[in-house]
């Protein structure tokens, strides 16, 4: 058995045992994420990652970025939006 499999098993157990609900929700997500694969990088190692992101996008980086630029962008715009309402 993997350390993966092993410490899913663990946690399940530990969900059995336990009435925390706080305690559920953050081990279930912690499960969740066991799934995912971290280390890939490019669009080819992990499809599932990619989904409903523009297939110009290669990497997780680049779909990082591009996010971090839009919320840049936006805020911007808000902050410019909220300076012509004061200011007029």
């Amino acid at each position: 058995m993997s350390d993966r499999e092993e410490l899913k098993e663990q946690i399940y157990e530990l969900f059995n045992d336990s009435d925390c609900e706080e305690m559920y929700s953050v081990m279930a997500e912690l499960v969740n994420r066991l799934d995912d694969n971290i280390d890939a990088e490019y669009r080819e190692d992990d499809e599932e990652w990619f989904d409903g992101l523009h297939l110009s996008i290669q990497t997780k980086e680049d779909a990082m970025k591009q996010g971090a630029k839009s919320r840049i962008r936006k805020y911007f715009f808000n902050a410019k939006e909220f300076i012509d309402k004061v200011c007029t």
